[in-house]
């Protein structure tokens, strides 16, 4: 799984889902939008994932999308499928529907100078609608118009692009402020993200990454921790039952797994973050 970032090339929330994690296909793209509610206006979002949102709460879109080789001006258009593309905040989630005229990402290269821009949509129940804009007046946010072939190798962190994110439904609307957006490429169904992470002393969330192979006979696969304050120490717990409870005992942070726990606290297995913030484990 190939994995870039726009926005601060450091910043990267701890969130995707696990209530959307059917497994993607090769060549499907996962794009998350990680971000804060900025601003709610209106009686408020009609579908019930949606309607306790409030200024000040973290949130995430997730659009799963594959190119449907359909051409616009300067760009081409992606099909965002209803299963593993929704919106999670807290423990709520809103899973996306199917409403081809409605879904879709449209990859804009304005190779004239103006405005580059990648736009995402998705219907939500409830008629609501979570739209997802990434523009660039400098025209150095895109190197091609094909998302599948940017990820890793054509796009570039660039920390001026505009992340805005939007919930409307007519009557309300949610208005959103991304502070970074991911772009995965998924060579094989390893898995999902779940559960909500509280920023730590860095200022920003820690994450858990994949990497490698999902095949067991492989015996490839490495787990990563980033954004893990510089020079503490870390180790990777595993249980098969997901909760969540937030500032559990008074803590700084939330308590996402439960039942019985497996600790990688063994020799070598417990590990210092080094100057990068990241924590690595075969």
């Amino acid at each position: 799984m190939r994995r870039f970032q726009i926005g601060s090339p450091i910043l990267r929330s701890a969130i995707l889902m696990v209530a959307f994690a059917s497994p993607a296909l090769a060549g499907d793209v996962l794009i998350v939008a990680s971000g804060s509610v900025t601003s709610v206006t209106g009686p408020g979002l009609a579908d019930p994932g949606l309607s306790q949102l409030v200024v000040g709460q973290q949130i995430e879109f997730c659009y799963r999308a594959d190119c449907t080789g359909n051409t616009i001006p300067g760009g081409l258009t992606y099909a965002v499928f209803a299963t593993g593309s929704g919106v999670v905040s807290g423990t709520s989630t809103a899973e996306a529907i199917l409403l081809s005229t409605v879904n879709g990402v449209e990859v804009i290269d304005d190779a004239g100078g103006g405005v580059d821009r990648i736009v995402a949509s998705m219907e939500l129940p409830g008629q609501a609608t979570a739209l997802l804009e990434i523009s660039d007046g400098t025209s150095g946010l895109l190197q091609s118009n094909a998302l599948d072939i940017l990820i890793g190798v054509g796009f570039v962190p660039f920390g001026g692009a505009s992340l805005t994110g939007e919930i409307f439904d007519g009557a309300s609307s949610v208005e959103v402020s991304f502070s970074i957006v991911t772009f995965d490429e998924f060579d094989g169904p390893i898995g999902l993200n779940y559960c909500m992470a509280n920023s730590n002393s860095t200022g920003v969330a820690a994450s858990i990454t994949v990497q490698g192979s999902g095949v067991a006979a492989a015996n490839d696969l490495t787990l990563v921790a980033s954004n893990v304050p510089v020079g503490s120490f870390g180790f990777f717990i595993t249980s098969q039952t997901q909760i969540f409870v937030p500032n559990p005992a008074g803590s700084s942070g939330n308590l996402c797994i439960s039942g019985s726990l497996g600790r990688y606290s063994g020799p070598g297995q417990i590990l210092q973050a080094g100057s990068t913030g990241l924590l690595s484990l075969p």
